[in-house]
């Protein structure tokens, strides 16, 4: 096994990254942020369980701010641009 071995440049372009706190509080607002901002950037929220959108955060400069109704756990997706969706999993818990 090889460790510590810097792999160089990567070979595609690096497309926008989304981070979101992997838990929030029912009934209280977090932020979603784009690593690189991205102008028309869409921002969904997808109950895993049920696979319906409960949110459509709108993104501006770059982040956008969300606020859950209920606990479980969902899949923030961000499309921005010609790239993929990027997703990150975040869990809601009731205080």
């Amino acid at each position: 096994m090889i460790t510590e071995t810097t792999l160089g440049q990567p070979l595609g372009p690096l497309g926008p990254g989304v981070d979101v706190p992997e838990i929030v509080t029912v009934g209280e607002p977090f932020s979603i942020t784009l690593t690189e901002p991205h102008p028309g950037a869409s921002c969904r929220i997808v109950d895993t369980a049920s696979g319906r959108p409960v949110a459509h955060p709108v993104m501006r400069g770059g982040s956008g701010v969300s606020v859950l109704s209920g606990p479980g756990l969902f899949r923030v997706e961000v499309k921005a641009g010609g790239s993929d969706t990027v997703t990150q999993l975040l869990l809601a818990v009731v205080p």
